[in-house]
């Protein structure tokens, strides 16, 4: 998809906020592209969960605000 597309857009959800389930930083980890990683983190918890995707590689990260306990410091 890389000569269509400018990023790469990655939907990770835990199965808590919301119901279903999907892949996490692991995989994430073992993509193989130069296109930039926007990991969309459909997540209960992200602050607990961020350092794992920065580790990953992700170029941007975003998060449900009423997800998280405090997103100012999230952020």
């Amino acid at each position: 998809i890389e000569p269509f597309s400018d990023s790469l857009h990655i939907d990770v959800m835990d199965g808590h906020f919301v119901p279903n389930l999907s892949f996490g930083a692991p995989v994430i980890r073992c993509l193989e592209t130069k296109l930039p990683l926007i990991c969309h983190l459909m997540v209960s918890n992200p602050e607990d969960r961020i350092q794992e995707f920065v580790d990953a590689k992700a170029d941007t990260i975003v998060f449900h605000i009423e997800a998280s306990k405090n997103p100012q410091a999230l952020i």
